[in-house]
């Protein structure tokens, strides 16, 4: 039982780990999107 709780917990983290700097990178990347929009809008409106 022990052990089979470990490996859940260790992919649990090696998942967490592969996953979260690209929903980081998703995330700056809106926001770079949505600043650049807003430029746009002032430059041209």
């Amino acid at each position: 039982m022990e052990r089979k709780s470990y490996v859940t917990i260790t992919i649990t983290i090696t998942i967490t780990i592969v996953t979260s700097p690209t929903d980081v990178l998703k995330e700056k990347s809106k926001i770079q999107l949505r600043r650049q929009n807003g430029r746009q809008r002032e430059m041209n409106p």
